[in-house]
């Protein structure tokens, strides 16, 4: 479905349900990178776990070219706002 989206660039994933649920750095990492093998646009993913979420955001200075975004601290709508 993400290739049918060729400019979205923020997708929000539920994992709540997952077995074990990834919320390590790596995990969210991975996530974030297999997202964008299905569409290069992507630049934040939120992962919703429970009621948290983190946001994961693309950059060339991260590790995998992934950073978490620490300052929206679980206020993830945020960035769904026009600034």
């Amino acid at each position: 479905m993400l290739r049918g989206l060729p400019c979205i660039e923020c997708v929000e994933v539920e994992v709540t349900d997952w077995d074990p649920p990834p919320v390590s750095f790596p995990a969210l990492r991975a996530i974030t990178n297999e997202l964008r093998l299905y569409c290069r646009t992507v630049k934040k993913v939120v992962v919703v776990y429970d009621l948290d979420r983190v946001v994961m955001t693309v950059s060339d200075d991260g590790a995998d070219g992934c950073v978490l975004e620490e300052e929206h601290g679980g206020a993830a709508d945020v960035i769904w706002r026009e600034v």
